[in-house]
């Protein structure tokens, strides 16, 4: 790759102190991912380097950027600007798209975080120093053409990183890319405090906070919580979210509990967070995923977790002792779990969700993933200058 003239990096950090341009890329702000980029790029800034956040123009909805999460990085200083259309896979497109992100950067060394491998393909256009790029997954089933699209601008970045361990094999064999840096979510701890269980009556509290797509398996749930009812068990299941498939989940949900009462559908909830402590049993029974926030920010709020094992979700549980892990697309394995939560009575789940906190704190610190993508930068541009 082209080499660039940089000032060495010294000192007692990765970059010695030098203020160095980081440009995040990603089609939309939204969701965990936008979450994770907030609160990384606000660190950043925080430690004095010359961040932007660049988006795509915003395709149809759901997937449009969240206005909530556009303000807070201008409030923390951070500008965001929309730069062409990189979210459809069109070649005119993309090519103005590297022309935007060129003309932004302006001129000096910078360096790209790209969140998918289109936006590292713009990125690498667009004349960056060093492209380093995170795979937060992909859709499950999706053409093959997109696979060998990604496949080809993956090996276009310097250094790859993805969040879990699964997904760092799958980076490795279904797209050939070699030493994939494992770099876990970060978030900004101080925005989770302590949060005050609450307790409920005999029930077990289910909730899912999760986009209402069938990739999430929530109809699963759905079918598990009333097997779980027509064997005696008393659950309450509360869904925190919204998707394409809302409706089906609903009519579901009243196939299976004609009398109401089970399934609690709130909709798009702003602040989680602040509502998880009347809750007893986080689950995610996804069909495919990365390292979900919402799991990890259950964990943060002292639940335990019943998750299927894809992406890095069985990582949690396991590197946590903090819950349950089941096959995907079982709904009888996840009613066994449900059973397993509801025998191990309120005290139990209590302990397990504090295992789940404590490995979150350790584990999900902003200034903990700030600083290994700041090695990871600082590794990055110096292979470009002895290239």
């Amino acid at each position: 790759m082209q080499g660039h003239s940089t000032g060495l990096l010294t000192g007692g950090d990765a970059f010695g102190g030098r203020r160095v341009k980081i440009l995040h890329l990603l089609p939309q702000l939204r969701l965990g991912a936008g979450r994770f980029v907030v609160d990384l790029a606000t660190q950043q800034a925080r430690q004095g380097h010359a961040v932007r956040v660049l988006v795509s123009a915003d395709a149809e909805p759901p997937f449009t950027t969240d206005p909530a999460l556009v303000a807070e990085l201008r409030a923390a200083g951070v500008p965001v600007d929309v730069a062409g259309d990189f979210f459809r896979r069109r070649v005119a497109s993309l090519l103005e798209a590297g022309r935007i992100v060129r003309t932004i950067a302006g001129a000096g060394e910078w360096l790209a975080h790209a969140h998918t491998a289109i936006a590292a393909a713009v990125a690498r256009r667009a004349g960056a120093s060093a492209v380093v790029g995170t795979c937060h997954g992909v859709a499950p089933d999706r053409p093959e053409a997109m696979n060998v699209q990604d496949l080809l601008a993956w090996s276009a970045c310097d250094r790859v990183t993805t969040p879990s361990q699964a997904w760092a094999r799958r980076l490795s064999s279904e797209f050939g890319v070699p030493d994939v840096a494992v770099v876990p979510v970060g978030l900004d701890l101080t925005r989770y405090p302590a949060v005050e269980r609450r307790p409920g009556g005999a029930a077990l509290r289910v909730v899912c906070v999760a986009e209402q797509t069938h990739r999430k398996g929530l109809d699963l749930l759905i079918e598990a919580v009333a097997r779980a009812v027509r064997a005696g068990l008393d659950v309450t299941c509360h869904f925190f979210g919204r998707g394409d498939a809302a409706a089906e989940l609903r009519r579901i949900a009243r196939l299976a509990d004609p009398n109401g009462g089970r399934f609690i559908f709130a909709g798009h909830v702003a602040e989680p967070y602040t509502r998880l402590g009347a809750f007893d049993l986080f689950v995610l029974p996804s069909r495919a995923d990365n390292q979900p926030v919402a799991a990890i920010e259950a964990m943060l709020a002292g639940l335990p977790l019943l998750v299927t094992d894809v992406g890095g979700l069985g990582e949690l549980v396991r590197g946590s002792d903090g819950g349950w892990v089941v096959h995907p697309e079982d709904a009888g394995a996840l009613t066994r779990a449900l059973a397993s939560a509801a025998r191990a009575g309120r005290e139990a789940l209590e302990q397990c969700g504090r295992r789940a906190a404590i490995y979150a704190r350790q584990t999900f610190d902003v200034a903990r993933t700030a600083r290994r993508f700041g090695a990871l930068y600082a590794e990055a541009l110096r292979s470009t200058v002895a290239a």
